[in-house]
């Protein structure tokens, strides 16, 4: 399959069987290298949250503290220390004040493995600290803004103070974390055309250029923006605002990592190495977005574990059953995620934001590498 693109300056033809590019004179030709899968460990301390986001998969469901039992949890993470590499700090919101003590043992007992946070920004000095202290042992910290302060504070409220004033706060107190930082924008129809009003105030009016920012996709709610759209934002604002800017999508990501020479994420997820501890109702999942992917339950100390009923699942996030196993778009493909179904045109819609991206390709290739890299065959 070729697939003729003209981006600026740049024109030519794009073979999606043979993974090469034709450019004028030049044949570049790229081999996939496959990210290893990571055995990765969701903590889900309570569902409890101070935030009230409009948007929230978590809406709906009894919001609560859980007592939690600091020797239990950390017996609980030896228990599975063999098989993860990271461990992830999710919710409700990790970041609360009651959770501060177990987290701080989490740092000091599992340092040597990396630690991620999920948290809405919203947290306390004594937390600013501990960032600051463990920078070492924390390889990513996702914080969430969704716009200027107006459109923020109207998606992510904070009963008890300025939900976007006290990320601001938080982000210049852990300037130093730098790179490891990813403000992540929760987009759809009601905040997309804010966005670069945001990473105006962040990025060149308070100097926030060493952070990441991530657009992310609200999905499966009336709000969800298209495809394509999301596309023409992101191209948009990564030719104003260059490298900082990415998008949460498998195409995009696999794409640029291709041309790029650099590892691509073979699954749409690693759901076949989460574990979920969810310690408001002692279940374990494989997902930490869905109830339906149950693995086992937490017996005091100990995990009893079963994934069998969910090895069609792994089979087809890993693009595994067919037709996926079949189709030669499978290796950029940004859907099958088992539940949300994209139906049967999954592959016409793979196409059209595949055009779209190459279309774009000034922002995908390094232009060093039509300089420097020989022609591959």
């Amino acid at each position: 399959m070729l697939i003729d693109f003209q981006s600026g300056a740049i024109s030519g033809t794009f073979d999606v069987v043979e993974k090469s590019l034709n450019i004028g004179s030049r044949t570049l030709k790229f081999i996939p290298k496959w990210q290893p899968c990571v055995g990765r460990l969701y903590l889900i301390f309570s569902t409890e949250c101070n935030l009230h986001c409009v948007y929230c998969f978590q809406n709906g469901i009894d919001r609560k503290k859980v007592p939690l039992n600091e020797k239990q949890i950390c017996k609980l993470i030896r228990s599975l220390q063999n098989d993860i590499q990271e461990i992830v700090l999710f919710g409700g919101e990790p970041l609360l004040p009651d959770n501060f003590r177990i987290i701080k043992s989490i740092f000091d007992e599992f340092d040597y493995l990396n630690i991620l946070i999920f948290s809405n920004g919203n947290f306390d000095a004594e937390y600013r600290n501990l960032l600051l202290d463990y920078s070492y042992a924390i390889s990513g910290l996702t914080i969430s803004l969704d716009g200027p302060a107006k459109i923020h504070n109207r998606r992510r409220i904070n009963p008890e103070r300025d939900s976007y004033e006290t990320i601001i706060e938080n982000l210049i107190s852990i300037k130093d974390l730098e790179r490891k930082i990813n403000v992540s924008i929760n987009t759809d129809i009601a905040n997309i055309n804010y966005i670069e009003s945001l990473l105006d105030s962040t990025i060149v009016g308070l100097g926030m250029s060493a952070f990441g920012y991530t657009l992310n996709p609200v999905k499966y709610t009336p709000q969800e923006v298209d495809l394509s759209e999301m596309f023409e934002q992101f191209f948009m604002l990564k030719r104003e605002f260059g490298n900082n800017i990415s998008i949460n999508n498998r195409l995009i990501y696999n794409l640029s990592s291709l041309f790029s020479y650099q590892y691509l994420m073979k699954n749409r997820c690693n759901l076949a190495t989460m574990y979920v501890l969810s310690f408001s109702d002692n279940l374990v999942y494989a997902c930490p977005q869905s109830t339906s992917t149950q693995i086992g339950h937490i017996a005091d100390d100990s995990l009893i574990l079963n994934k069998q009923k969910l090895f069609p699942l792994f089979d087809q996030v890993s693009y595994q059953t067919r037709p996926c196993l079949d189709c030669e778009l499978n290796y950029i493909c940004p859907f099958n995620c088992p539940f949300a179904p994209v139906g049967d045109d999954c592959q016409e819609k793979t196409k059209a934001l595949l055009r779209y991206a190459l279309n774009n390709i000034d922002c995908l290739l390094d232009p060093q590498i039509l300089v420097t890299k020989s022609a591959m065959g």
